[in-house]
């Protein structure tokens, strides 16, 4: 996970430094849509956790709208590396709170019967050996 803004919205609000710092940020809530509650902020550093759970201006149903009001400078969000990787590279967001970043434990398949597997399963594994 990232926390990042624009350079536009650090322009005008001090960069965090911590995560109580957050509650005087705009942040770009996801809402989560089996719950209808906001996505809570896990934020850990040197084994201690911190769950924060913001009340921002803006909520969004899905990541896109918020890596892009975060291009535009609404607020900070918290999205997964992979969506915003290539903008911090390209410098159009600036990350922060990196020492609180905590990594998401990865994605793990199960499946109930190797005997039996279905189609689709046995060419989503050959997919995953090839590119693997």
């Amino acid at each position: 996970m990232a926390i990042v803004a624009s350079h536009a919205y650090f322009a005008s609000n001090p960069p965090p430094k911590h995560p109580r710092d957050l509650k005087d940020h705009r942040c770009l809530n996801l809402r989560m849509p089996t719950s209808g509650t906001f996505y809570e902020w896990r934020l850990a550093k040197e084994k201690k956790a911190v769950h924060v759970r913001l009340e921002g201006q803006a909520a969004f149903n899905s990541l896109g709208p918020i890596r892009d009001a975060a291009l535009e400078g609404l607020g900070i969000a918290n999205l997964p590396l992979d969506q915003v990787d290539d903008l911090l590279e390209t410098k159009r967001l600036e990350k922060v709170l990196e020492d609180w970043s905590e990594d998401l434990p990865p994605y793990y398949l199960y499946y109930p019967n190797r005997r039996h597997a279905s189609l689709a399963f046995r060419l989503f594994v050959e997919a995953v050996r090839y590119r693997g």
